[in-house]
């Protein structure tokens, strides 16, 4: 758990150290991805335990579909963004 903590919070930050832009688009995306990693990052080296409770809560029942499909969904819209529009 503290590697991937680390592994994710070191992620994060390069994400929003090159990436941090905040504009009305699709380039927000990114950044609120390397936020996000860099609050995992976190949770995971410093309260290992709780992240784990709220994970297991938040995956819990139809909490893994409804999350699998949201990624899939932010992965697409990053795709077309990245690579077909102009």
């Amino acid at each position: 758990m503290t590697f991937s903590g680390f592994i994710a919070l070191g992620l994060g930050l390069l994400v929003v150290v090159s990436h941090n832009i905040w504009v009305p688009g699709w380039p927000v995306v990114v950044t609120l991805f390397g936020w996000v990693l860099i609050f995992q990052g976190v949770m995971r080296v410093f309260w290992p335990e709780s992240f784990s409770k709220m994970m297991k809560n938040l995956l819990a029942k139809s909490g893994y579909t409804v999350m699998s499909w949201v990624w899939l969904v932010i992965g697409l819209i990053l795709i077309y963004f990245g690579f077909m529009s102009r």
